[in-house]
Parts: C-alpha cells; structure tokens; sequence
C-alpha cells in the first residue's frame, strides 16, 4: 500500500534525520523520513522492523510507503535545498499526543494505567531479536488510548540489525544484546516471562521475512546481498543466546527473583 503526497506542511528539525509532516491523499497526516542512497539501510531497518513488529502483535506506528512526484518537490524549497528525490519516501502517522519516558508526565502516569504493561517482556525480546542499538527514552513512548488509559507504542527502529549503516556483513554478525529499558518492568521476575515472546520470534522462517522484503518498494533495495544476508540471519536467531542475554541484564529488572 502507499500514499501519495499532498502538502509539505513543516520540517522536525530537532531529530537526526530531520523527517517532515506531509499531508498525504487519504487526509491523514505522516512523518516522512526520506529515502535517500546514504539512509536506505536506516530507511529498509524501519520498514522491515515495523512489519516485524506488527506481525508479532507489538504496539507499532506502521510502516506506509509516501509516494512524492517531482511536481511536490518542486513546490517544496525545503525539499528542493535538500536535492529529495522523487519516489518512494517511508512515513509513519502522526500522532498529535504522546508521552516521552522520559518527560514529567510520562513519570506521573501510574503503571496500572498502560493497558499493555503485559506486553513488556515481548518489547524487550524483540529489541535483542533485531539488535536494536537506540532504544532512547524519546522512541519509548506512551500514548493516550482515553482520558484514563495508555499504551506503549513502539517507534524508531532505524538502528537495528547492527546498527543504521548495517550491511550483509554486518547482518550476519547481529549480536544479543540489551543497552537500554524504559518501560516499566516491575512485572518481570523471571526468565520464564521471556520464553513465549522468544520462541515465536526464533520460530520466524525466511519465507516470512522475504514477504516483508517484497512488500517494500524495490527502489529501497540497495543491495541484494545485503537484504539476502539480513533474510537469513533473522530466521536464524538463536533463543538461547537470547535467554542469556537476558540472564545476563537481570539487574535490569528490579523484581527478578
């Protein structure tokens, strides 16, 4: 599925990648990150992170494909300036409140009141099984589901699989590792809790990521090796090794008995 771009409305300035809210034709607002040669490895762990993600039923802001044509670029100075080309761009909703964990609100809200607070330990599996290196209290967020309710909502995963200039090479030496949790863990006591989450990631066949690599545009593959040695290296994750990875991190949990 894809979107076509209606109105550049503004520039983020103050993230890395300097993504731009664009009105798309189905009346929806989107954060575009854009595809150009250098981020396609930052651009492809998005896409492929975020169709993982939702296939393992974790909270995620989709994935869509924004088409911009040269006509929209041309209408865009800030666009122009930053030589955009037109094609296939990665855009993500917009969505008007949420909370960083790292922000006052976000510390005030109580844990009983994140409606997925259970799906934690999937999270966590899930940053070890693509090696997700910025897991940053700004991509760790809560949304409002209601006026008394949130949900952590996954976000930002442009460096994963080793990292955001990640290669073949590179995708076939993904580690297990775990820098960094903000979500609230307190209902974690064990290992055990880690079992389920990891046995469906582990269990993941190359068919099923070859499917996510074929949906995405054909324009974003920069190197077919690469994409091949990522497809074989996901569907081959060792649940041991992320077992111990957690074993390893155990003080991270402050409930683990």
């Amino acid at each position: 599925m894809s979107l076509n771009a209606v109105v550049d409305i503004r520039l983020f300035s103050d993230t890395a990648s300097r993504p731009h809210l664009i009105l798309a034709d189905d009346g929806n607002q989107y954060v575009v990150k854009f595809a150009q040669n250098a981020d396609l490895p930052s651009i492809v762990a998005e896409y492929v992170c975020g169709m993982l993600a939702a296939k393992f039923n974790l909270r995620v802001l989709d994935p869509i494909v924004i088409m911009l044509d040269a006509d929209f670029i041309r209408n865009s100075v800030l666009l122009r300036d930053r030589e955009i080309q037109a094609g296939p761009h990665l855009g993500t909703k917009m969505i008007n409140t949420v909370f960083n964990l790292n922000g006052n609100t976000s510390k005030k809200i109580y844990p009983k009141k994140i409606i997925n607070r259970d799906q934690v330990p999937n999270m966590i599996s899930f940053d070890i099984f693509v090696n997700n290196k910025d897991r940053n209290p700004g991509n760790s967020i809560l949304v409002p589901v209601n006026d008394d309710k949130f949900e952590y909502v996954l976000l930002d995963h442009g460096e994963c699989f080793g990292g955001s200039n990640w290669d073949g090479d590179i995708a076939k030496k993904m580690k297990y590792e775990l820098s960094e949790i903000h979500w609230d863990t307190r209902l974690i006591t064990g290992v055990g809790e880690f079992i389920i989450p990891m046995q469906e990631m582990t269990q993941i066949s190359s068919r099923d990521v070859q499917q996510i690599i074929d949906s995405m545009p054909r324009a974003w593959v920069w190197d077919d090796k690469s994409t091949q040695s990522l497809i074989l290296a996901l569907s081959n994750r060792d649940m041991k090794n992320m077992l111990l990875c957690i074993e390893n991190n155990k003080s991270m949990f402050p409930r683990w008995i």
